[in-house]
């Protein structure tokens, strides 16, 4: 999470932080005896909640004593935006770098606003992983749920396409949700990479004991992840059929040369064949759920 001023974190002198938009200067934001001073926040919405409990006690501070604020929570690209049509700011926080650079290169803030020590960071993101009792899989970062390695402090654009999905479905799962939808996520990726993919969610699923709605139009994909297989006809989309999968929870390279796989594949097969017009591909929607 980026932003501009460090100022409610670490209570320090604004001379070089704040964007000055119309708001008090930084010697008397920085300083004791501020009476009558007011800065306006311009932040996303997320970390409203952190300011409203962060202001109130920088004014208990030496340096916050008379201190007021005006605040504007909206989008972080709907705050950038409208600080570089007019809309004063004295403190702005952003959810992404590039709403920074738009305002610095819109000389409204200086282009060494993250050269500090905490590169222009004010917090830190926390992260809770809900775990099965006694956290049998030992999952203590995000590095142990989606396995990056030696990549872990890389950006995503310098991982390869398997790692991308890894650290998306990660994301993805960040905020514990039972269902998930997924939408062909690996039909861009090559056999192997896909495969290995495939594994790799059904295991994060029954980590993270999620239950996921998956489209594809692999016929061997939605036996393999899935618990039960639902066709669906082409346009308008109906479904035609349900397909129970019991392939068991241990599912791995032996279970796609297994026989019950096999008949499984044919199965749906059979069921899109019956269903589907000519020139026309077929959805498989498919549910996995937790082991």
């Amino acid at each position: 999470m980026r932003s501009i001023s460090a100022f409610f974190a670490f209570a320090i002198a604004a001379a070089t932080l704040l964007a000055g938009c119309g708001g008090v200067s930084s010697t008397s934001a920085g300083t004791s005896g501020n009476t009558g001073a007011k800065l306006t926040l311009v932040a996303y919405s997320t970390p409203k909640e952190a300011y409203e409990a962060l202001i109130p006690a920088f004014q208990k501070t030496p340096e916050g004593g008379g201190v007021s604020f005006d605040q504007s929570y909206a989008a972080s690209g709907e705050q950038s935006r409208a600080v570089e049509a007019g809309l004063p700011a004295s403190v702005i926080a952003f959810s992404l770098e590039p709403d920074i650079t738009r305002l610095v290169d819109a000389g409204i803030v200086a282009d060494d606003w993250n050269s500090d020590q905490y590169k222009g960071m004010v917090t830190d993101s926390v992260a809770v992983f809900v775990v099965r009792k006694g956290n049998p899989k030992g999952i203590k970062t995000w590095d142990d749920l989606v396995k990056l390695g030696d990549f872990a402090d890389h950006f995503p654009w310098q991982l390869s396409g398997g790692m991308q999905q890894r650290v998306a479905i990660g994301r993805a799962l960040a905020a514990h949700p039972p269902l998930l939808l997924m939408d062909e996520p690996f039909g861009a990726l090559d056999e192997m990479t896909r495969e290995h993919m495939q594994a790799e969610l059904l295991r994060i699923c029954g980590e993270t004991a999620t239950t996921v709605v998956f489209v594809t139009h692999s016929i061997p994909e939605a036996v393999y992840l899935s618990t039960r297989v639902v066709v669906m006809s082409p346009r308008p989309g109906r479904i035609t059929d349900v397909i129970e999968v019991d392939l068991g929870p241990g599912r791995d390279v032996d279970t796609r040369e297994a026989d019950a796989f096999f008949k499984k594949v044919t199965e749906v097969r059979e069921a899109l064949r019956g269903i589907q017009p000519a020139g026309v591909e077929p959805d498989i929607v498919q549910v996995v759920d937790e082991p």
